[in-house]
Formats: C-alpha cells, structure tokens, sequence
C-alpha cells in the first residue's frame, strides 16, 4: 500500500500511523490528520479529523492477542499475565517510538467488550451506508 502511494500509483489512502511514519518521516508521505480523538504523540504537529472539521470520527486502530473461542480461562489468564509482565519499560518505549499506545490493565473481558462493541458500531456503519462487499 504505502509503495503504491510513494509511487503514485494511488493518490491517497485511509493508513495506519504506525505503518506510515517511516515514509513520513522520510517526507515520502504527507499526513493530513489522523484518525483518532488526540494528535499522535509521533506527529503533534498533525491535527486530528476533529479538528480538521469532522467531529465525530474516531477510529483509532488498534493491535490485540486473541486466542481460539474456547480457550479455558485459567488459560487466557495466564497469558494476559504473562502479555503484562513482557510488556517492560523498554517494550513500552519501542512500541510508543513507532506511534504505538500501549494499553495495559485492561482485562480480557474488558478487550472482548470494546471488540464487540466495535462491532456494533462498524456494522450499523454498514448497514446504514448500504456498504457492500466487492465480489
């Protein structure tokens, strides 16, 4: 995606800020505003939809571990444990470097609620905009 952009094949995309800073600070790619309710702390000079005039658009991406449904929960206890415990000041500090926010202490089913009411959202977004899949 981000060659096809650099290359001009496409003129512009819906990118993650994670994947894009690399070419942006490169100065391949110019950033317009970013997607989520804060600026990015990798790029503060970048306003956000918000403020670029659209108020009510946040999507904020974001990255999980997930396990197979039916994993027992003595299981997913011990890798959310686990996930806690590696996620060390340095981690932090490599994952915020590249536009990253690390969320910690929320629960697995705290993560498995914001999943599903992700859902809802995106699915009225859908359903509402008569958006269907290409075949």
């Amino acid at each position: 995606m981000y060659g096809d952009l650099t290359e001009g094949w496409v003129s512009s995309c819906f990118c993650n800020i994670v994947g894009a800073l690399p070419f942006i600070r490169e100065g391949k790619l110019i950033v317009l505003a970013v997607s989520t309710l804060q600026r990015s702390t990798q790029a503060p000079e970048v306003p956000t939809l918000g403020e670029a005039g659209f108020p009510l658009i946040d999507t904020s991406p974001w990255f999980g571990f997930m396990a197979p449904a039916g994993t027992p929960a003595t299981i997913i206890e011990k890798l959310h444990q686990e996930i806690q415990k590696a996620l060390s000041p340095d981690v932090r500090a490599s994952f915020e470097k590249v536009g990253v926010i690390v969320v910690s202490g929320n629960s697995p089913s705290q993560f498995a609620a914001a999943i599903k009411s992700e859902s809802a959202f995106w699915a009225k977004v859908i359903k509402d905009n008569g958006i269907k899949a290409q075949q």
